[in-house]
């Protein structure tokens, strides 16, 4: 390296092990990108030409993540398993997002979401979207989760936390309420259309008082 009057500066350690990095992932790349593919396909996350399209992606955030986390390669750990593990904790993360979203697909479509509820659909997004657990990871902490479901009776708060706090599908809904599956997604799709239009009042009067 060189500074702005063009002598010469010793590299940081981190920045030595970034170029080393480099130059391991340039040389190691269509090895790596092998080993992602195995995973892959162990993992049953793709198939057929959608296998090395994710296995590129993962191999270009696991070379992000891991030249970003360069100080942490300790000099007695081989830079191949080091780079897998990131790899494969990434795919652990897709694969999770994929579950979670697969869930939410079939309770949306367990619930019979029509055109005739104008809004529903959104709504059950933005509720998702706000049970996401936290940094802290306490749904109960989030202000605006304990505000809706304030403003509806105790069951419906019940069926709500089993569905969207403990991401369970309907069945498993039905199993932890001893009822069965069909009056589960009955309950479930009333308690969110009565949350909605609670929240759609609250927000109302809101709107109002401030006007």
């Amino acid at each position: 390296m060189q500074d702005s009057e063009g002598e010469t500066v010793p590299a940081t350690q981190t920045e030595q092990t970034q170029h080393y990095l480099r130059q391991f992932l340039q040389e190691s790349a269509p090895l790596l990108l092998g080993i992602i593919r195995s995973y892959i396909v162990r993992m049953g996350m793709a198939q057929g030409a959608a296998v090395q399209s994710l296995a590129t992606e993962v191999l270009h955030d696991a070379a992000l993540e891991a030249l970003a986390h360069a100080d942490r390669l300790n000099s007695s750990t081989q830079p191949r398993a080091w780079f897998l593990v990131i790899a494969t904790n990434i795919l652990k993360r897709k694969r999770d997002e994929a579950i979670k979203q697969a869930r939410r697909e079939i309770l949306i479509s367990d619930l019979h979401f029509t055109p005739d509820a104008p809004g529903e659909s959104e709504f059950f997004d933005s509720l998702i979207h706000y049970a996401q657990p936290g940094p802290e990871g306490a749904f109960e902490e989030n202000e605006q989760v304990r505000e809706m479901l304030a403003l509806v009776a105790p069951a419906d708060q019940k069926v709500l936390r089993l569905a969207l706090v403990h991401d369970l599908d309907t069945r498993s809904v039905a199993r932890a309420l001893g009822i069965t599956p069909g009056t589960a997604r009955v309950r479930l799709h009333r308690a969110i259309n009565r949350l909605r239009q609670a929240w759609g009042r609250h927000e109302q009067q809101e709107k109002e008082q401030e006007g």
